[in-house]
């Protein structure tokens, strides 16, 4: 149906790259992260240089804004946040994402070293990590004759050896 219905009309051009878009968009960026995962370890979060990190990552992220407004082909066109729907969805992949990051790293060091269990293998899962790391057969055996060793681990409070 979308096949049957939809005609695309394309126009043969060569693109104009955004090289300044691209750059203060690039830089706005990296210093906000740069300020965001160094605060509070590097450095206080009021001093001096989170201060000027945050500010001139703003300064750039607001010329990257004013010179995507005059290009003529837009790393990333402002009419997408006029959008609704676009804006809404992206928050909410973003607020998934938080989820999903915060579930994967945050919960198992919490379980681990808060609550004291140390991490074993579960059901379907190898004894040698969790890597996904298969035994494998010697050359010249058939499968069926591999060992297939597993360790014995209990979900226990980690701690000295009893």
């Amino acid at each position: 149906m979308l096949g049957r219905n939809f005609h695309e009309q394309v126009e043969r051009s060569r693109p104009r790259i955004d090289y300044r878009g691209a750059t203060l968009l690039t830089g706005g960026l990296a210093l906000v992260i740069l300020g965001v995962l160094e605060g509070g370890q590097a450095w206080v979060w009021d001093s001096p240089q989170s201060i000027a990190i945050f500010s001139a990552g703003a300064l750039l992220l607001v010329g990257f804004g004013m010179v995507e407004r005059t290009a003529i082909e837009p790393v990333l066109p402002l009419w997408v946040f006029r959008r609704r729907l676009l804006v809404a969805s992206s928050l909410i992949a973003a607020g998934v994402g938080a989820i999903v990051l915060g579930l994967t790293s945050y919960v198992p060091t919490y379980v681990q070293e808060v609550l004291g269990v140390r991490w074993c293998p579960g059901p379907g899962r190898p004894a040698g990590g969790g890597r996904g790391r298969r035994p494998r057969s010697r050359p010249g055996r058939p499968p069926a004759a591999r060992a297939t060793r597993r360790r014995s681990c209990r979900c226990a409070p980690a701690g000295p050896p009893a």
